[in-house]
């Protein structure tokens, strides 16, 4: 048993084996991206967040809670926000998404390479826009068995014949960065969907619209400089102007924007496992027992894991798309960029944790690597 099973092993307000009523629409906020304003590759919030930036106040958590009901209900409301002065941050929000029509792939652009998947039984198609819920814990021992004994944890990622592509990020149309967007995500698609089916789940296939004003959502209005992964709707979403937040010698890099949108649909893969809301469970009890701290170490494990998963499908892709050593040199400056600020801004994790997860999973092709739940306090600090 886990330090944290001990701790919470009653739900707030309710009987053990059930879950615990969500916070009223009133009460402060869970979660929390970084640096008092915003943080790095930010966790879904089912509600505003004590963390958020000022003003920034989403409609609080609606969907209901125990065993899930026939009928479609509306999903969680959630955000992740990849948006700060000084600091990279992303946000999981419930906004409205819109199908995207995306033009199919060449040979010399982005995305799978034809005829090169076979085995990966995805076929590339439309985003859904319209996506079944995910599984939902209705009891204490389902929420400790998504977050310890996943059956994800025991599948691996094959090899990807995928090509990234060359488009500048930094300067290209908006229109050729929604393209290319979209057309990645088919990647992260034939990555990830043998092994979410072998582990028994659904994987809907995401759209990622790209703003050029601040968006307003289901959660609020969004700024720019910003990118988020949406648990009400299931898409992502990036401000044309994201790689700002980067010092100007980095934003052409290649991979950058790239590992975003893979701990973004790090994120997804959560969301759809039963891992976010089963995290969610242990955040909110702690946060509505006053224990602050450990709410945000909860956050840094659903983080963390993200940036272990976004590391997996790197190495995926790396033999394919030619992703080298100075690559993941790059890809790894982007945490000390991110780091927080201060001990009440940590709900990410340090630069030195960050880097080690994403290394894990850089170094594996199991998300049986990406077990945050089960690593000590040190590890997730």
């Amino acid at each position: 048993m886990q330090p944290w099973q001990q701790q919470f092993a009653q739900p707030v307000g309710g009987q053990a084996g059930t879950r615990f009523a969500p916070p009223s629409p009133n009460a402060p906020a869970i979660i929390p991206f970084g640096p008092p304003a915003h943080s790095p590759f930010g966790p879904p919030a089912h509600a505003p967040s004590p963390f958020a930036p000022p003003g920034f106040a989403p409609p609080a958590y609606q969907q209901p809670w125990g065993a899930p009901t026939p009928a479609k209900k509306p999903p969680a409301m959630m955000i992740i926000i990849l948006s700060v002065s000084l600091v990279l941050g992303i946000a999981v929000a419930a906004a409205v998404a819109t199908g995207l029509n995306i033009a199919p792939w060449s040979q010399s652009g982005p995305g799978p390479v034809p005829g090169g998947n076979k085995g990966n039984r995805y076929t590339q198609g439309p985003p859904d826009t319209n996506p079944a819920d995910p599984p939902t814990p209705t009891t204490w021992d389902q929420v400790d068995a998504y977050l310890l004994n996943n059956p994800i944890y025991d599948q691996h990622l094959p090899k990807v014949d995928c090509r990234l592509g060359t488009l500048d990020l930094s300067t290209a149309p908006t229109e050729e960065i929604e393209k290319y967007l979209n057309v990645f995500v088919d990647c992260l698609m034939y990555a990830w969907y043998g092994p979410m089916i072998d582990a028994g789940y659904e994987l809907p296939h995401p759209s990622v619209t790209v703003y050029t004003e601040p968006i307003n959502t289901r959660c609020g209005m969004e700024d720019m400089q910003n990118a988020f992964y949406c648990t009400g709707d299931q898409q992502i979403y990036y401000a044309q102007d994201m790689l700002t937040l980067f010092p100007q010698s980095m934003r052409a890099l290649p991979y950058l924007v790239e590992s975003v949108l893979a701990h973004e649909f790090g994120h997804h893969i959560q969301y759809r496992t039963g891992i976010f809301d089963s995290s969610w469970d242990y955040e909110t009890q702690a946060q509505e027992q006053g224990q602050t701290a450990e709410a945000m170490r909860f956050n840094r494990r659903l983080e963390l894991q993200a940036d272990c998963l976004d590391g997996l499908f790197l190495a995926a892709v790396a033999d394919s798309s030619g992703f080298t050593d100075e690559d993941k040199k790059n890809v790894l400056s982007m945490y000390d960029i991110a780091a927080p600020s201060t001990p009440e801004s940590d709900d990410h994790g340090t630069a030195t944790n960050r880097k080690n997860w994403i290394t894990q999973g850089l170094n594996s092709d199991t998300p049986g690597v990406c077990r945050t739940y089960e690593a000590n306090d040190e590890e997730v600090s």
